[in-house]
């Protein structure tokens, strides 16, 4: 991981007299090139990393954290806000839209994404249940003041009492809302979608597996082509075989690899203090006492060298999944960025239209 975070006008010389190929061009093999070459890499499911994360706030931290993330090879993020106390999240929303206002180097934040509170107690995973809540537009409205209209993606469990009402509101206001830490049924989930929601929060994680004789919520979203869902990419969350699975049956162009990034990625294995629990960072795993994963422990961009390895799924698709797909979900036009890996899949350089952002200082200009 680079220690140092430099950026420039020039082109950084790491990269001079080097041939990058398009990671997505599968050809490659038959070519000695020096690393590969990406048109960006947008995690839109991103807690935090290196001992911070933004439900923590201050805006000083939080920068700290995105010059760690952006040497990583992230070019785009949705800061992502695990359920917590109604005055933690406002200040942490605050200071989220003072540091899109302030800073200007990669990572972009593209939006802000509510994973809580409105998730069902039974599915609720790593979030605290005493600070769940039943789905509230004017809670929603009140954050989104706060966050000065960043908020862009929230989670709902249908099957709460109002749920309908609200993915309808919510989606008016042009939020997309997204199904997930739900025991919902089949029914229930279709009437959300009718509603208007069309997005899925980590697939398969969450939600109850499919019963071939009790259809829900993972059973409606694989009947259809007209979602947009995420599947935590670090093959820990979901198997290897399963995301290769997915991927032969859903539509390609809807399916959008994310992180799930919490405070302990990117720092050593090892054992630490954070959420108010004790956790365990040991093999891309973030795990609470009793073995159960606490969010995603990896990288995207590490993702994208397990998943090369650990699946059937080309450059092309996986490139698709953390740049094009999340832009067409998401709306987000296209970002005027390039982000360069060595053959091993290390970060060496990123541009964000004319500024470059590098790991050592190799310019003479």
């Amino acid at each position: 991981m680079v220690k140092r975070f430099f950026e420039s006008q020039n082109k950084p010389a790491c990269l001079h007299e080097k041939k990058f190929c398009p990671f997505r061009d599968e050809q490659q093999a038959t070519t000695v090139i020096d690393g590969y070459r990406l048109p960006g890499i947008i995690d839109t499911h991103f807690h935090g990393a290196f001992g911070w994360d933004f439900v923590f706030g201050n805006p000083a931290k939080l920068d700290e954290m995105m010059n760690k993330v952006a040497a990583g090879g992230i070019t785009g993020l949705f800061p992502t806000l695990i359920t917590c106390s109604e005055e933690q999240r406002l200040q942490a929303l605050a200071d989220i839209a003072r540091l899109h206002k302030t800073r200007k180097a990669l990572p972009i934040i593209h939006g802000i994404y509510l994973e809580g509170p409105f998730l069902a107690p039974s599915k609720r995973g790593s979030h605290p249940e005493d600070c769940l809540l039943k789905p509230s537009i004017a809670l929603l409205e009140k954050w989104q003041k706060a966050a000065d209209g960043l908020i862009k993606i929230i989670t709902v469990a249908p099957e709460l009492p109002g749920a309908m009402e609200f993915i309808t509101m919510a989606t008016s206001m042009g939020i997309t809302v997204s199904l997930g830490h739900s025991a919902a049924d089949w029914q229930t989930t279709e009437k959300a979608i009718s509603c208007g929601a069309r997005h899925v929060t980590h697939l398969f994680n969450a939600m109850p597996a499919i019963h071939h004789r009790e259809a829900g919520m993972l059973s409606s979203i694989l009947t259809r082509q007209n979602l947009n869902v995420e599947l935590i990419g670090d093959c820990e969350h979901v198997a290897p075989e399963i995301i290769s699975m997915i991927y032969r049956l859903y539509d390609n162009r809807r399916l959008l690899l994310v992180s799930d990034s919490v405070a302990p990625s990117g720092l050593p294995d090892g054992e630490y203090n954070f959420y108010n629990n004790n956790l365990t960072s040991r093999n891309c795993r973030c795990c609470l006492p009793g073995g159960s994963l606490f969010g995603g422990c990896t990288l995207l961009a590490d993702c994208l060298k397990r998943l090369q390895k650990e699946t059937s799924l080309s450059r092309a698709v996986l490139e698709d999944s953390v740049w094009q797909t999340p832009c067409n979900a998401l709306k987000i036009p296209l970002p005027d960025t390039e982000v360069f890996f060595d053959t091993r899949m290390n970060w060496l350089a990123s541009r964000f239209e004319q500024t470059w952002y590098h790991g050592e200082s190799t310019d003479n200009a």
